[in-house]
């Protein structure tokens, strides 16, 4: 189990947007998904931002910025034990661990592959706009 998500880059869920602003910058681009959310994308990591706090953060597990997050099926299994959620869609396997107040998904593709293509870390009040 995964007690409390790291912080990715220095930013931690829940932070402000000046937070994130203030350790990231301004980022590469952005993308409104409704009157009050948006997904902030940085070099290898993005941001999805609802009333003004980090709801939602995932990295690349390919960006070096990455230190000490687990990629491998082995090295995901070794820290965090069986996942709570096993899922697969199309092209995707998604290995999901419930924490407090938020969810970890380690994103594998295709499915199979021996190592994470991403990891996303998601407050458990976020829900997703299946209609984007």
């Amino acid at each position: 189990m995964i007690r409390r998500p790291p912080p990715i880059a220095g930013v931690w869920l829940g932070a402000s947007w000046r937070e994130l602003r203030d350790r990231l910058g301004d980022p590469l681009r952005g993308e409104n998904r409704s009157r009050t959310e948006a997904e902030l994308f940085y070099d290898g990591l993005s941001a999805v931002l609802s009333d003004d706090r980090v709801v939602e953060l995932s990295l690349s597990l390919g960006d070096d910025s990455c230190t000490g997050i687990p990629s491998t099926r082995a090295q995901v299994l070794a820290a965090h034990g069986e996942p709570d959620e096993k899922m697969i869609e199309a092209e995707l396997e998604g290995w999901v661990y419930e924490g407090a107040d938020f969810d970890a998904i380690f994103l594998f593709a295709p499915p199979g592959s021996p190592v994470a293509e991403e990891v996303v870390f998601r407050t458990h009040t976020h829900e997703i706009d299946e209609e984007s």
